[in-house]
């Protein structure tokens, strides 16, 4: 919406779907050091770089035809999501179509732009809902899910869902930023 001048009024409506929706900004008191491989929230000094073998690796965890002309989706999950987008630009050096998204804390109201809401707990042991939108596993060739945290039965729901590739984050040097994916499909 886009308004030069005039006026402009927003009048409620009562919406049921609305009032059901939770969110739970509140974090667990637990240590969470060890699940946080990510290391862009105290800064980083230099761009991180997966090893060169990550798709091809990637690869070799897919169940789909070579045939399948549908595009992957790569995941991001949390604040985990350069690794996604690092991957998917390694998988389209190769050839493939990739589509990036990552999952969110935020609650987005379905409609207009909006077709569907998937809600699911955070990776993180917070309890913290989190949601993917527009997500239709049947467009996507493969799912790759990319997370900074240890597998966990979230994630496991996840992957089995979604028939989906796990892709664990881990920073292998901190002063070079080389970074490695370790990837596991049930």
């Amino acid at each position: 919406m886009c308004l030069r001048s005039g006026r402009f009024a927003f009048t409620d409506s009562h919406n049921a779907v609305v009032d059901t929706i939770t969110v739970n900004v509140d974090s667990s008191p637990t240590c969470k050091k060890a699940y946080l491989a990510w290391p862009g929230r105290l800064g980083i000094s230099k761009p991180i770089q997966l090893t060169q073998d990550c798709a091809e690796t990637a690869q070799t965890y897919f169940t789909s035809s070579s045939y399948d002309t549908r595009p992957i989706l790569v995941l991001g999950t949390g604040e985990c999501n350069t690794p996604a987008y690092l991957l998917a630009c390694q998988l389209t050096a190769l050839g493939f179509k990739v589509k990036v998204q990552s999952t969110t804390r935020s609650p987005i109201y379905p409609g207009n732009d909006i077709a569907n809401v998937c809600q699911f707990t955070d990776n993180y042991g917070d309890g913290i809902p989190n949601f993917l939108y527009n997500f239709a596993r049947e467009r996507y060739r493969e799912v790759i899910v990319c997370h900074e945290t240890p597998l966990n039965e979230v994630i496991l729901a996840w992957l089995n869902a979604w028939q989906a590739i796990s892709a664990r984050f881990e920073l292998t040097d901190s002063y070079t930023s080389d970074a490695r994916l370790y990837f596991y499909r049930p």
